[in-house]
């Protein structure tokens, strides 16, 4: 039995997770989040980066997601991975059939989900201070309150201020010898530049 395929890609954040367990509950679906991840996201950078041609990839493709979609015992098959979203010309020559659905969010709640979730795991202190600024500095402005930041990426360390665009906050130590410390509030909010 054929299954009829469909895909939810996204930029990351999106949702993909979301609608995978939605999707799950359905008895006449086979539902899978970043089905083969450990060959496709590899695949797709290679792809994207063109270290491989169009029929390196759909030779992949064709022993992954082309084979269980043909042997699904289901009646739809679908894979919700944003990793598939540099890879699909090659899925829909090889499953012409298959819809796509791309799921797009507001691009601020997607920053932020990747601060909230995946800070730890993804960014370094400096990056995760600016990111943090910057989400902190939206929430209060909106709100126009004083907001509180975490200097250096610590978040032990705080400093009231009042809301100021991110991109003018120096983001270094508060104290002599931390890295990046500068003297007076003046100094401290000079405009970022990358080292």
């Amino acid at each position: 039995m054929s299954a009829k395929p469909f895909f939810i890609v996204s930029s990351g954040r999106s949702g993909t997770a979301m609608l995978h367990k939605a999707l799950s509950a359905q008895s006449d679906v086979e539902m899978h989040h970043e089905y083969m991840v450990h060959i496709v996201q590899p695949l797709g950078v290679r792809r994207y980066m063109n270290l491989i041609d169009r029929e390196a990839a759909k030779r992949t493709l064709l022993e992954t997601h082309v084979a269980a979609v043909r042997y699904c015992a289901r009646p739809h098959w679908g894979d919700s991975s944003n990793k598939l979203s540099w890879l699909i010309p090659e899925l829909a020559e090889l499953l012409p059939d298959a819809k796509f659905v791309h799921l797009v969010r507001d691009g601020r709640k997607v920053a932020s989900s990747y601060f909230h979730k995946l800070a730890e795991e993804c960014y370094d202190d400096r990056s995760t201070a600016i990111l943090r600024a910057h989400v902190r500095d939206g929430a209060a402005a909106a709100a126009g309150e004083e907001i509180l930041v975490a200097v250096a990426g610590r978040p032990r360390r705080f400093r009231r201020l009042r809301p100021v665009p991110a991109h003018r906050l120096a983001l270094g130590g508060d104290q002599p010898g931390d890295p990046g410390f500068a003297r007076g509030p003046a100094a401290r909010a000079q405009p970022f530049r990358a080292a």
